[in-house]
C-alpha cells in the first residue's frame, strides 16, 4: 500500500498544484479585469467631461454668435444722418431699419439751439434742429459745433440707453 499512497499522494499533490496554479492564474485574470475596469471608468469620466467641455464651449459660441449679430443688427439698425439745411438748420434723421423710443438731441452748452424731444422716431423720420455758434464762443478757433443724440433701443431683450455724437456739418 505504500506504492498506492505514494502514487495517490503524488496525485493529490499535482492536483493542489494544478489547482494553486489555476487560482493564481484567476486571481491574476481577476487583477487584470479589475484594472480594465477602473481604466474605463477613468476613460468614461474623461468623455463625460470632455462632453460638457464641448457642450460649454458651444453655449459660448452660441452667445457670441447672438452678441455679434446684435451688434451687427444695433449697427445698422440706429444710423443717424445728419444735413446741413441753411442758415443754421440741420435735418436730422434716423437712416437705420429699427424705431428709436424717448429721442433726445441736444447740442453743447456754447451753441444755441432748439432741443428736439422725441417719444419716438421710425426709420425716416425727420427733424429740424437749429444750432449756431454761440457770439461769445464764435472766435474760438477750435470750437466745433456737435449734435448730441440719445435714445431707447428696444430691440434686444430689454432697453438700452444708447449715445450718438456727431460734429454738424458746415452749413452755408
Amino acid at each position: 500500500m505504500d506504492f498506492l499512497g505514494f502514487w495517490m499522494a503524488l496525485g493529490a499533490s499535482a492536483i493542489a498544484v494544478i489547482a494553486a496554479w489555476f487560482a493564481r492564474r484567476q486571481a491574476v485574470a481577476a487583477e487584470r479585469s479589475n484594472v480594465y475596469a477602473k481604466e474605463q471608468a477613468d476613460a468614461a469620466k474623461s468623455a463625460n467631461l470632455y462632453a460638457k467641455e464641448q457642450a460649454e464651449a458651444a453655449k459660448e459660441a452660441n452667445r457670441l454668435a447672438r452678441e455679434s449679430a446684435a451688434i451687427a443688427f444695433s449697427a445698422s439698425a440706429f444710423r443717424w444722418e445728419v444735413v446741413a439745411d441753411g442758415g443754421g438748420k440741420f435735418l436730422v434723421f434716423n437712416a437705420g431699419t429699427a424705431t428709436a423710443y424717448k429721442v433726445r438731441m441736444t447740442t453743447p452748452d456754447f451753441m444755441i439751439g432748439s432741443e428736439i424731444m422725441a417719444v419716438k422716431m421710425e426709420p425716416l423720420e425727420r427733424h429740424i434742429i437749429e444750432a449756431v455758434l454761440h457770439p461769445d464762443h464764435a472766435s474760438i478757433p477750435l470750437l466745433r459745433p456737435v449734435l448730441n443724440i440719445t435714445w431707447e433701443d428696444r430691440t434686444g431683450e430689454a432697453p438700452l440707453e444708447r449715445r450718438f455724437s456727431t460734429s454738424l456739418p458746415d452749413n452755408p
